[in-house]
């Protein structure tokens, strides 16, 4: 009686056993991650991208910010000379020195920081690893404006222009080499373009990487802080992102000389320490959620940019600002028919006082007008006339 009463415990925890482990199964299949459970709310995900080996300056940082209600992304480029103020380090120094002597949940906090956004997830490739990926992906389709061909590297350098689409190593050559003439905006837009053509690629390939090898490929090659399933949510959704309509931001300041560790290095310090950063990252983000289209079948205001002061290179800078936010095209900036314009105007040429007043609330103006041209090859919608009253980021009330 004993041995029948122990066979049939035994018995019983077995099935149990089965049960718990079929349940447990099913629980894993059906329940969310991360990723899943930020769109299922309509959360935009911001994350960090890096490429760069550990130990050594990355060739790229970059922060991405995707709605998932809209589909649209922002890429705002972090140059790697950007200038902060590093308690870990002890100093004032590139922001990339953070990723080259602590790795990457440091540098993490560090943008994070910068740019006042709650960035929680980053993806970080190697060198090797981004050329493994991208290899897989069938290569990154880019337009190169000009051939490069260089003999005097160790290894040669040939890029031929146009339309082109580059396998894992030719892909991390364009990413990597360094044009002596190159000035700090293309650079960016160089690395801006490179991200664009991975997520192209992502989307062209998203079936590819659904498939077992594929997801394979991808935790193999990706250094993340998100779980397998979390990081084929986020590809996933990558590959939904509009291309057509990504927003691209840089970091904008000015360069300074610091000494650092007893040298000088050139430093790119953000504007308004860092203020002007943290307020182009909201509007961006509002940009970002916006579902409505701005001014009959386009999703664009277009701008002219006039500077009424005697403030050299105003029109410019304030060109950047609007430029970035996603929603704005400054198709015309130079001076104003004089430079005694005490007050900032926003000059209305639709009729369309909602368009004026998204223009007019960047800058916080409050003067509008509407003048109508009767132009019909008009493509001015408004025109900003700056003022006395405009320091560089708002008009002072």
């Amino acid at each position: 009686m004993r041995a029948h009463i122990d066979t049939s415990i035994v018995f019983l925890l077995l099935i149990l056993a089965l049960l718990g482990g079929t349940f447990y199964y099913v629980y894993l299949q059906v329940r969310g991650d991360a990723i899943s459970d930020m769109a299922s709310r309509g959360e935009q995900i911001p994350f960090l991208l890096i490429i760069g080996d550990e130990g050594e300056t990355p060739l790229l940082t970059q922060v991405l910010i995707y709605d998932t209600t809209t589909d649209r992304a922002a890429i705002f480029d972090v140059p790697g000379e950007t200038g902060a103020v590093m308690t870990r380090l002890g100093r004032t120094d590139r922001i990339d020195e953070l990723f080259r002597l602590e790795g990457t949940g440091p540098y993490l906090r560090q943008i994070s920081e910068l740019m006042s956004l709650d960035i929680s997830i980053y993806l970080h490739w190697s060198r090797s690893d981004i050329e493994t990926l991208v290899d897989f992906l069938g290569g990154l389709e880019l337009f190169l404006g000009e051939s490069i061909e260089d003999f005097e590297t160790p290894d040669p350098v040939l890029l031929p222009a146009g339309n082109v689409r580059l396998e894992g190593p030719k892909a991390l050559t364009h990413l990597s080499y360094e044009r002596l003439d190159e000035r700090p905006v293309d650079t960016g837009g160089r690395r801006q373009s490179f991200t664009e053509a991975l997520i192209h690629a992502i989307t062209r390939s998203i079936h590819l990487i659904q498939s077992d090898r594929g997801l394979q490929v991808l935790n193999e090659t990706t250094r993340t802080n998100l779980d397998a399933r979390a990081l084929a949510s986020l590809t996933e959704q990558l590959s939904r992102v509009d291309i057509d309509r990504v927003i691209r931001q840089r970091i904008i300041g000015t360069y300074r000389s610091v000494e650092v560790t007893g040298e000088p290095r050139l430093l790119l310090f953000p504007h308004f320490e860092g203020q002007w950063l943290r307020e182009t990252v909201n509007q961006v983000s509002e940009s970002l959620r916006s579902v409505e289209q701005i001014a009959g079948d386009r999703d664009v205001i277009v701008l002219q940019i006039l500077n009424g002061t005697e403030v050299n290179g105003l029109a410019r800078r304030t060109r950047e600002l609007f430029q970035g936010l996603g929603i704005f095209d400054v198709r015309e900036f130079g001076n104003a028919e004089h430079s005694t314009y005490r007050t900032t105007e926003i000059i209305d040429h639709r009729g369309d006082e909602r368009m004026a007043r998204r223009v007019a609330g960047v800058i916080r103006a409050d003067r509008i007008r509407t003048e109508i041209s009767d132009d019909p090859a008009q493509e001015i919608d408004v025109t900003i006339v700056l003022g006395q009253d405009f320091d560089g980021r708002y008009v002072r009330q």
